[in-house]
């Protein structure tokens, strides 16, 4: 995927106004595989730190992209989630994605980016 690619599938989204002017958003070319489509994204805190997730369809990609720091990436398959959770609170929400043995539960979620984040990692 390319970058506008992306930022089309964000207005597509509904998450566009939240998310196109992100460092992570112009990490997602580098990150995303060409013949991937985004089904889903949302942001939030994860240990300590602000990531951006992408759904596909075959995985959920953790992109943290620091001024400072390096980009880190974190991929997950959708397979290997047995459960998602979302509590919505007034303007943040919490999501959690259970795996095998572990969570990732990212915080301070913009609450209009939720719905279709967990659509996507169910389907």
């Amino acid at each position: 995927m390319t970058i506008r690619d992306i930022k089309d599938r964000m207005k597509d989204l509904g998450v566009h106004q939240f998310y196109s002017f992100r460092r992570e958003t112009r990490a997602l070319p580098h990150v995303i595989g060409m013949d991937e489509e985004l089904y889903g994204v949302t942001s939030g805190l994860w240990e300590g730190k602000r990531w951006m997730a992408a759904v596909t369809g075959r995985h959920i990609y953790f992109v943290s992209a620091n001024p400072i720091a390096k980009t880190e990436v974190k991929v997950i398959e959708k397979k290997d989630i047995s459960a998602v959770h979302q509590k919505k609170g007034v303007i943040f929400s919490t999501v959690v994605l259970e795996l095998e043995g572990t969570h990732i539960e990212l915080e301070h979620v913009v609450r209009a980016s939720v719905d279709q984040f967990v659509r996507a990692v169910r389907d």
